[in-house]
């Protein structure tokens, strides 16, 4: 038997969240919903990003889904250190072990979100961009979604939440 999944927020970790449970099989069918519009189509100087870091644990958890971690590190800058400035006016330089990887959050988001639409396409998951959550029922699990066009609500059931 299938289960329906709703995931609200099309962020790095809702759609990571849709990855992990799409490779378990045929067991799932997604509903993503985003309350900004889908970052793949918006100019890049028009959209809200910022700076982040992917340390050993989120390079790790990118890992376990074929090629995405590739497709990260193609738009990453791997850091492989710590620059200190000290107060004598000299620098010193402490090496990592493993490197991290530097990207924006918009691009991480779009690199992951092509990875999900080249590898299931449009029969197992479906993404809804302009859609804000107005409210969560966490004991009814039912979530209120409105378009951004629209003044009514929708209500959704199942719900998986993701911050």
């Amino acid at each position: 038997m299938v289960k329906k999944v709703v995931i609200v927020g099309a962020g790095p970790s809702g759609v990571l969240l849709a990855h992990y449970l799409l490779r378990r099989g045929d067991k799932y069918q997604i509903d993503i919903y985003e309350r900004r519009s889908d970052p793949r189509i918006v100019p890049f100087s028009k959209s809200r990003t910022y700076p982040l870091t992917l340390s050993e644990r989120g390079i790790s958890a990118l890992s376990k889904i074929e090629g995405l971690l590739e497709a990260v590190k193609a738009m990453s800058v791997e850091i492989t250190g710590t620059i200190s400035h000290q107060t004598n006016g000299k620098t010193r330089f402490t090496p990592r072990r493993k490197p991290f990887l530097a990207l924006d959050r918009t691009n991480l988001a779009i690199a992951l979100l092509k990875k999900l639409s080249e590898t299931y396409g449009d029969n197992r998951i479906n993404i809804y961009f302009n859609h804000k959550c107005i409210q969560a029922d966490f004991d009814n699990k039912t979530v209120k979604l409105r378009k951004s066009s629209l003044p009514k609500c929708q209500q959704i059931s199942p719900l998986i939440m993701t911050y």
